[in-house]
Formats: C-alpha cells, sequence, structure tokens
C-alpha cells in the first residue's frame, strides 16, 4: 500500500485522535518502521479488549503458530485507555 493510502485510512479512522498518538505522531512512527503490520487482535489471558498493533511483519507471514507473545515498546506519557500498541518483537509461544 503507497504511504498517501496509508495516511488517509489513518486520517478517515481518527486514530490519531487517541492520545499520544495525536499531532500526527503515530503516522510518521509508522512510516519510519516500513515494513510494518498494522493489525487487530485480543488478548489471549486477561481483560477482554481488542487492540491495534504496529507490529514487525511477521506477524502476518508467521505460519503454524498458535500464538504470539508480543513485547511491547515502553511509550512516554501513554494513557491507560490507548487503543495503538508499537510492537518491538513477536515470539511465537509453544
Amino acid at each position: 500500500m503507497h504511504a498517501s493510502v496509508f495516511s488517509e485510512i489513518i486520517r478517515f479512522t481518527k486514530i490519531e485522535n487517541d492520545g499520544w498518538l495525536a499531532g500526527g505522531q503515530f503516522l510518521t512512527d509508522a512510516l519510519t518502521r516500513v515494513p510494518f503490520a498494522l493489525v487487530t487482535a485480543p488478548r489471549i489471558n486477561g481483560v477482554n479488549q481488542t487492540n491495534l498493533y504496529l507490529a514487525p511483519p511477521q506477524v502476518l507471514t508467521e505460519s503454524g503458530v498458535r500464538a504470539l507473545r508480543l513485547e511491547i515498546e515502553e511509550q512516554p506519557s501513554r494513557p491507560a485507555w490507548h487503543s495503538v500498541y508499537v510492537i518491538r518483537r513477536a515470539t511465537p509461544v509453544e
């Protein structure tokens, strides 16, 4: 997908209205990480909550894996209710 199309999707969905994402920070960060996967996934354990993840592309290409353990990057000044997490590493769960 071309960067301009991705930018329009982000603007349309208003993802950048979410706390630390405001002011174009999410889009700027995402475009510096190409290639990446923008995925949504529920937690296996914990509260019933679905989030968006800016993740390495292997989360979509890893086959034969029941689940992935996602290591989330620390983000300064993030509100507890934010919806997009940046994934540092995705490790298959055995």
